[in-house]
């Protein structure tokens, strides 16, 4: 038979050993997974910057907000749509006189004129 304290120190083993398998199969989904599921049928209706975390840029939308790349920023306006299919990582920004097409996969990459 085993002693309390091995026994003990057996059940605390298994279950790290349990917490870290599980960790591994249900690892956090990045951002960018996160953005591809999202789907998008919606007006700009702000645009922002958090100074206070890195300068990130935003745009703001009917029911939420999403994160942009900093070189996107000049390409999109207030009163755009914005149109982002679920299962995609593009995004198209459009109003009467433009189409742009980002990548969230690719955001460095700059839209074509």
């Amino acid at each position: 038979m085993m002693n309390r304290n091995t026994q003990n120190t057996l059940i605390v083993i298994i279950i790290i050993g349990l917490m870290i398998v599980y960790k591994s199969l249900y690892k956090d989904e990045t951002y960018e997974e996160k953005i591809e599921k999202t789907g998008i049928k919606s007006v700009v209706l702000r645009k922002s910057v958090n100074y206070s975390n890195h300068g990130i840029h935003s745009i703001v939308y009917e029911k939420d907000s999403i994160m942009i790349s900093e070189t996107w920023d000049q390409y999109i306006s207030v009163g755009d749509s914005i149109i982002k299919p679920e299962g995609s990582a593009k995004m198209i920004i459009k109003n009467t006189d433009k189409y742009v097409e980002f990548d969230f996969n690719n955001p460095g990459l700059l839209p074509l004129p």
